[in-house]
């Protein structure tokens, strides 16, 4: 009889630790995808460059429009109108130049995936139309 429950306590304990072991592996990997790899990995960043950099093309058209639109520049609409757009624009050249710093740092640290270039590259050309207005 003890030998039976030994042999029992010795399946269902080698059971329930493989189990806890997977279950500590599934943990850790969905850590990662969740985690930093998410935000490191290109088309993530990709995203981000894209969404930001068409909020600078979506700013840069609207505050065409106002100037043009607006022969008195003293209108309340018009100050309005500048300072909101002026203020999105400020936070996309920000984010898209942190974007840029991310990617230089995964190429520093050897991620060298061609996505990473290519989002520095479109950053520095997002940054340089926003910084023109």
């Amino acid at each position: 009889m003890f030998l039976v429950l030994s042999a029992l306590l010795f399946i269902y304990g080698y059971q329930f630790y493989g189990a806890k072991k997977i279950e500590k592996e599934l943990l850790e990997i969905s850590r990662e995808i969740k985690g930093d790899y998410l935000e490191t990995w290109p088309g993530y960043l990709w995203d981000e460059a894209a969404k930001w950099g068409t909020r600078i093309i979506m700013a840069k058209e609207i505050l065409n429009e106002n100037e043009k639109n607006h022969p008195n520049k003293q209108e309340k609409s018009y100050k309005t109108t500048k300072k909101n757009f002026t203020r999105i624009l400020g936070y996309s050249i920000d984010n898209l130049k942190e974007i840029k710093a991310e990617c230089e740092v995964c190429l520093s640290n050897k991620l060298e995936y061609n996505d990473y270039n290519k989002t520095i590259q479109i950053c520095n050309e997002f940054i340089e139309m926003g910084e023109r207005i």
